[in-house]
């Protein structure tokens, strides 16, 4: 058995057109593969009744626009957040517009959710073994905490490292400052320091990155004129335009598979799509399944009764934020926070429970019970 276990993203299309397009309510549309963003393959449907031009032109602006923002936002590379991360305690680093607002929106939803969504984590999410590095088969251990893989999964960290990199999470991580049309972010937290090394203090978009982008490509798609489309990353992250008023239809994917097998299919249309679970990167130690939803205010991987989040609203970036802070929260305060929100939802729970306030939404698998609220 492979130490990580890895399973597909948590929406999947229904009801096959061409190709490998699903859900689609186009007579006749073309299925286009971009280059990944962030490790997440892009996927662009669009109707076959827009020119070769049209259709190029967008890809071309699509391509471009999350270069820039991969970029701007990757801890590799001499980005923004590559020199913030690099920078000390109260430094103040000059960023790029994307991750201003980023960062911005970040900082939002870090106060909006009482630090469940955070972007100080990275030291955490890297303790736990879910950070870039962890994805490529050639891993081996680089830091003083890292520990060798073993067929049964990743053997745990030790307190003394949880217990530093859980307090440096709880820091306000920077202050965002505008100067004479120039963007900086000074950082706030602080190194952390176990055994006398010192780990510095380092952000981490990648829980917003994907929706952030949605919203990039719904502007693009937006101003190209093109109807009728619809933009994936990876899965877990999504904006659909409808041609006509027609939705489109999507597979809720069932938590508990290892394949793309749909429980449910709900109708959407001109809305951004997020999906948040705890069954999308995980490892197996001692028996025990640990998950990539770091919950920073207890340093480890989030105990939850919800396996996954989807939500469907106006804002790619919040539906992608506040998916995995939901995760975290459970199902009893997500749903009461959901109450005050504009977005609609699907929470499963890890004993097959679905609560959702769609109306549009076919149960298709009996294993699961909904209540819909």
């Amino acid at each position: 058995m492979r130490a990580l276990l890895k399973k597909v993203a948590a929406f999947a299309c229904v009801t096959a057109s061409v190709a490998t397009v699903y859900g689609c309510h186009l007579e006749k549309s073309e299925q286009l593969y971009l280059k990944d963003f962030f490790g997440a393959p892009v996927t662009l449907v669009i109707s076959s009744e827009h020119s070769s031009s049209a259709r190029d032109g967008l890809v071309g602006r699509i391509n471009s626009e999350f270069e820039k923002i991969e970029y701007e936002l990757s801890v590799e590379g001499g980005g923004s957040v590559f020199r913030f991360n690099a920078a000390s305690e109260g430094e103040r680093v000059e960023i790029d517009g994307i991750a201003y607002s980023v960062m911005e929106k970040a900082l939002y939803y870090y106060h909006a959710t009482g630090g469940a969504f955070t972007p100080s984590a990275y030291r955490l999410t890297d303790l736990w073994g879910f950070t870039s590095r962890f994805a490529d088969d050639g891993y081996s251990p680089s830091y003083v905490y890292d520990r060798e893989r073993t067929d049964g999964g990743l053997p745990l960290p030790k307190e003394e490292y949880i217990a530093a990199f859980r307090e440096q999470a709880q820091s306000l991580p920077y202050e965002l400052i505008t100067d004479g049309g120039k963007f900086y972010a000074v950082k706030r937290g602080a190194a952390a320091t176990v055994n006398g090394v010192s780990y510095n203090f380092e952000v981490d978009l990648s829980a917003i990155a994907k929706g952030y982008a949605c919203d990039v490509a719904e502007s693009l798609i937006e101003e190209s004129g093109i109807k009728g489309a619809y933009i994936s990353l990876g899965g877990s992250s999504m904006y659909l335009s409808t041609k006509d008023g027609k939705e489109w239809s999507l597979g809720v994917v069932d938590p508990t598979s290892d394949f793309r097998v749909s429980f449910a299919r709900v109708a959407v249309k001109d809305k951004f799509v997020a999906t948040s679970g705890t069954y999308e990167n995980s490892y197996i130690t001692d028996g025990k399944v640990y998950h990539h939803i770091i919950d920073a205010s207890v340093g480890a991987p989030a105990e939850t009764d919800l396996a996954s989040v989807t939500l469907i609203g106006n804002s790619g970036a919040e539906t992608d934020a506040l998916a995995t802070a939901l995760v975290i929260y459970g199902r009893e305060r997500a749903l009461e926070y959901l109450k005050n929100s504009n977005m609609n939802f699907v929470l499963v729970t890890n004993d097959n429970k679905v609560y959702t306030d769609l109306e549009n939404f076919t149960l298709l698998n009996e294993a699961f019970t909904v209540e819909k609220l």
